[in-house]
């Protein structure tokens, strides 16, 4: 093949890759639904966190773990995005109904090779949380969100120059509802064609010992 021509391929393809990041956004941001079944797993491997019964005041302090892992692999491309951290959450009163505020910028990295070139991932995955803490309809404390997510991604190569062309601006936002348990983890798979990872976000009550 031409290799002016295999390498518009290959930007192609990374192209690809990169817009799957942003359907894998959607699916994962609808997957949560009002009424999940998740994953559940309990925090430093204990018991299972059960509810906490909305008496007296609740803590205000919580945080959101975020892990996210992508793979794409088609012909002689394959690469790897992934980011991680934490989004702080604020609640501005203790008591139920409380409004709920939280944002963080997570660094995107990534790497693979294409052909001979190697590519490395960089960029961020912006994150405003919005919501309130409310009482569900047995009474119960839970976190009810909405998600505002934009994502700027590039990919170059150190050894043969940019790949993928400019930064890629992924808006999504999307709404999910957490119970109020500390360790509860929403975690599921990443599916498109060509691609597979997976995403998992962990609730941590700040002020739960």
């Amino acid at each position: 093949m031409n290799p002016m021509r295999k390498r518009s391929l290959w930007s192609l393809v990374i192209s690809a890759a990169l817009l799957s990041l942003s359907c894998n956004l959607l699916t994962a941001g609808s997957a949560p639904p009002a009424t999940p079944t998740p994953t559940l797993v309990p925090a430093g491997g204990g018991p299972a966190p059960t509810s906490v019964p909305p008496e007296g005041e609740l803590c205000t302090d919580y945080a959101l773990d975020i892990s996210y892992q992508q793979t794409t692999s088609i012909e002689d491309v394959q690469m790897e995005v992934r980011y991680e951290g934490r989004i702080p959450l604020k609640a501005d009163s203790p008591q139920p109904p409380a409004s709920l505020h939280g944002e963080a910028s997570l660094p995107v990295t990534g790497n693979g090779h294409a052909g001979d070139c190697s590519l490395v991932t960089s960029g961020s995955m912006d994150y405003v949380l919005s919501g309130q803490l409310a009482l569900d309809e047995e009474g119960k404390p839970v976190l009810q969100l909405h998600a505002d997510l934009t994502a700027s991604i590039q990919v170059s190569s150190p050894n043969c120059g940019a790949f993928g062309g400019t930064p890629l601006p992924v808006p999504e936002s999307f709404d999910f509802t957490m119970p109020y348990e500390d360790g509860y983890v929403y975690e599921w798979p990443l599916n498109q064609p060509y691609t597979e990872g997976t995403a998992s976000w962990t609730l941590d009550i700040l002020c739960e010992e």
